[in-house]
């Protein structure tokens, strides 16, 4: 899977390869009852964009080229979740794995387990787990979102 930062433009490459992906959307519907009526209408109010949780990457060093340190993937995954200065948000992430999935995503819950260190201690394997929700402003390209003009 090939997450790209869309306002750096800073990319990588992580494992992936789940048993199951969870997907949800919430509908969301009003009631309106009747006088009189022994029954409610239900009128569409919207619905939410499309949330995936439980993304899990796990890293290992044995995995990795030399070039790759496991901390620079961890330092790139932390940096989906900080407020870039030009923006005042977050950054919109590209998510990219095969063809189930090819989305602009914004992360909403990050989390890790940090779980082999060497005896200096060097992180050597991890898991990260995200939680994603689609970014869908249809008013607005990812272009005009990394160049701060929404």
């Amino acid at each position: 899977m090939v997450l790209t930062n869309l306002i750096s433009g800073e990319d990588a490459t992580v494992l992936f390869n789940p048993e199951t992906i969870g997907e949800s959307v919430n509908v969301n519907y009003a009631r309106r009852k009747f006088i009189g009526g022994g029954f409610e209408h239900l009128h569409f109010m919207g619905r939410s964009n499309r949330q995936v949780s439980g993304l899990r990457f796990p890293v290992d060093t044995h995995f990795l080229s030399d070039d790759v340190a496991a901390q620079d993937i961890l330092d790139f995954m932390r940096s989906l979740t900080e407020i870039d200065p030009g923006t005042g948000s977050p950054p919109v992430v590209g998510v990219t794995w095969g063809s189930v999935l090819d989305v602009q995503v914004v992360v909403t819950t990050f989390g890790v387990s940090h779980r082999m260190f060497t005896e200096d201690g060097d992180l050597l394997a991890f898991e990260v787990t995200l939680d994603v929700e689609e970014f869908s402003d249809t008013d607005a390209s990812a272009d005009q979102y990394r160049r701060g003009l929404i």
